[in-house]
């Protein structure tokens, strides 16, 4: 009794298939294309942006007496403020890389 049903599940399958690879052919692309662009603007912050912008603050914490250069690095304020300028850069570098598009 369960031959009937055979040809309306594989048409329902086939149906859910096509509509499976229809929204994979609409969303894939921009997922990748979006997925490319964060692993560049990665790339383009931690190489380019932040070194320029540590050996700026490191310029500018150099009149720092030793001992509170010390206690910075003892408490880790160092890689606290790297993060907060790698974020505020990939930020900045993500708006640019949207508005050039």
């Amino acid at each position: 009794m369960a031959l009937p049903a055979i040809p309306a599940l594989s048409a329902l399958l086939g149906a859910l298939i096509t509509a499976l690879l229809g929204a994979a052919k609409k969303y894939l692309p921009t997922l990748v294309g979006k997925v490319l662009l964060a692993f560049g603007i990665t790339i383009a912050t931690s190489e380019i942006v932040l070194p320029s912008l540590i050996a700026f603050v490191q310029s500018h914490m150099s009149g720092m007496p030793r001992l509170v250069f010390a206690y910075v690095g003892a408490l880790g304020i160092d890689k606290v403020v790297t993060m907060i300028l790698s974020a505020l850069a990939a930020n900045k570098v993500g708006s640019l890389a949207l508005k050039i598009k």
